[in-house]
């Protein structure tokens, strides 16, 4: 009975270390992969993914009659010079929970090429206490955004939020406009002189 025992666990003890030893390379095996996936999906992403390039101004919502463009934002000079007609915006209304309203979608459609006047701002906006924020830091440039529509939305809008259509927009209302400027490949904001030579 004792010799019957030492041989169990004498062959145990022979067992234990070949397994051992046969799931060290699949380990590894699996290691080096799941490290290979890793550094393909970054490189992948590296070269064919995108990155925007952004600015975040404060417009105001109020449609005027015979002009075009729903969001008037008076920017300062440095930012108004990054600024062209046909960008994307992003436009995120004050005081509404983006969780549930989202986002409204427009593009620029007018940069003023020259300092705006006060005079020419109280063409866009009807309050000097609502110019008076835009202009206490110095001169600005007017820019006018044309909102996304959709025809199936109650308030006549695109919204990225499933509430966000049925949302009654008042005039004069603050929001939160960012503004796409370019988008490029992460890989030329790591490498830039790499990026360059690709055309990235």
């Amino acid at each position: 009975m004792e010799q019957s025992e030492k041989q169990v666990k004498h062959s145990f003890g022979k067992q234990v270390p070949k397994q051992m030893i046969s799931l060290i390379p699949r380990f590894y095996i699996g290691l080096f992969a799941g490290i290979l996936l890793v550094l393909g999906s970054l490189l992948f992403w590296a070269f064919f993914g995108t990155l925007a390039k952004t600015v975040t101004v404060t417009g105001v919502y109020h449609p005027i009659d015979g002009l075009d463009g729903e969001l008037i934002a008076l920017v300062p000079i440095s930012t108004g010079k990054l600024l062209e007609e046909g960008m994307d915006a992003s436009v995120i209304l004050t005081g509404y929970d983006y969780q549930q309203y989202g986002h409204m979608e427009g593009k620029i459609i007018y940069v003023d090429k020259e300092l705006t006047t006060l005079q020419e701002m109280r063409t866009l906006l009807p309050d000097d206490t609502i110019i008076s924020p835009f202009i206490q830091n110095g001169p600005v440039i007017a820019v006018r955004v044309r909102l996304r529509k959709d025809k199936a939305s109650e308030n006549g809008y695109y919204w990225s939020g499933s509430e966000g259509n049925k949302l009654h927009i008042y005039d004069l209302t603050y929001a939160s406009v960012i503004i796409t400027l370019k988008k490029v490949r992460p890989i030329s904001l790591g490498i830039p002189q790499l990026g360059e030579m690709m055309g990235l």
